[in-house]
């Protein structure tokens, strides 16, 4: 009988050997990282704990290809036997699952994978898969193809009620059939201001929720704490944390299911701390009950993009990492908690290209 499953976070960094591809490593968050009582965490420098876990061979530039499914990590990258590996971290198996079937060039593209219970999503421009559940190991055509082009998600997130996908385009204008607005009408604010579908994946029917965008980049999460999707807010490269009511997911014809924007809270502290010319790339993690994990890469010293330019090898880089707890303050706005915050910093191996990190292939998951 397996025990119950313990979660940790699981750090994808490059390997500085491009040809190496990309480590995995094991963070303990409650044994690796001391309280969190001073704002120098460089002080705290050290090297990230033990080996890698694993190394998994694929090409730079596409760390959002790791993907955490149930108790799984799916490296979704292509591969010549078109399979991808799948690290159970229950078991620690390692097993192959197909990939979705996409050109190269898709997969490396801005197009999300949406874990929903125990399906994986898939979507490009011109297939929309799932990865059935349970033994089932192969992808199906979902018949609903979605009706704006994926690379335009400004973010996403999975409604309570376990069933139905939010997506949120950058621009109204950008919406296919059988929301696309008629030919030749005259551009309002609304095209400009985005828009909200959702998708049932029981009915597999899409849903135009209103001319309006959810606040966050990328994925938000819903904490049942806070009762509220949490997410980054889409605002500076700084970031804040903020929270939003979570809308009804009514279901209706062509633009019969819109309804009003739902409201939402701008979080009280930056999360990213690093200084301003240091800072590299950040993530936020969601770890359940009302917790969540912030990463921060920064260079050891401060350079000034002139200065990095004509470096003629990449910096030393540091990542701080930060657990804390999220609450409602006395004004309403979300903030972190004083007690049990934790945090430590890393030393990244020499040689880590700053370019790699800064194009979002500091990928954190918690599984």
């Amino acid at each position: 009988m397996l025990k119950p499953h313990q979660q940790h976070l699981y750090l994808v960094l490059d390997n500085p050997k491009p040809e190496e591809g990309y480590n995995i490593h094991k963070i303990d968050v409650t044994r690796d990282l001391d309280p969190d009582d001073t704002d120098d965490l460089d002080t705290r420098a050290r090297p990230l704990p033990g080996p890698p876990l694993i190394r998994v061979d694929a090409k730079h530039g596409g760390a959002k290809l790791f993907v955490a499914h149930g108790t799984k990590i799916l490296a979704m990258h292509p591969s010549p036997g078109h399979a991808a590996p799948a690290l159970d971290t229950r078991t620690m198996a390692i097993t192959a699952i197909p990939l979705p079937p996409t050109s190269e060039d898709q997969l490396y593209s801005y197009s999300p994978f949406v874990s929903v219970g125990d399906k994986l999503y898939s979507m490009d421009d011109s297939h929309f898969k799932v990865l059935g559940g349970g033994r089932c190991r192969s992808w199906s055509s979902v018949p609903s193809p979605p009706p704006f082009d994926p690379d335009n998600v400004a973010c996403y997130a999975v409604h309570p009620d376990g069933r139905t996908i939010f997506f949120t385009i950058y621009y109204a204008s950008d919406l296919k059939a059988p929301f696309a607005r008629p030919r030749g009408r005259v551009c309002s604010d609304d095209d400009y201001a985005g828009a909200t579908v959702s998708f049932d994946t029981e009915t597999l029917k899409w849903t135009l929720q209103g001319y309006w965008r959810l606040p966050f980049v990328g994925q938000a999460h819903y904490d049942a704490k806070l009762d509220a999707w949490v997410g980054l807010q889409d605002s500076g490269r700084k970031g804040r944390i903020c929270t939003c009511d979570v809308p009804p997911p009514i279901a209706g014809e062509g633009d019969a299911g819109e309804q009003p924007a739902p409201a939402w809270k701008l979080g009280k502290n930056l999360l990213f701390r690093g200084k301003s010319r240091r800072y590299l790339d950040g993530a936020l993690v969601y770890m359940g009950n009302s917790t969540f994990c912030v990463l921060e890469c920064v260079t050891k010293e401060d350079f000034t993009v002139k200065q990095l330019r004509k470096l003629q090898a990449p910096p030393p880089l540091l990542l701080y990492v930060r657990t804390f707890g999220l609450k409602y303050g006395k004004e309403g706005r979300p903030r972190m908690a004083t007690c049990g915050r934790r945090a430590t910093c890393y030393e990244l191996p020499e040689g880590t290209d700053y370019g790699e990190v800064f194009m979002s292939t500091l990928r954190a998951l918690w599984v």
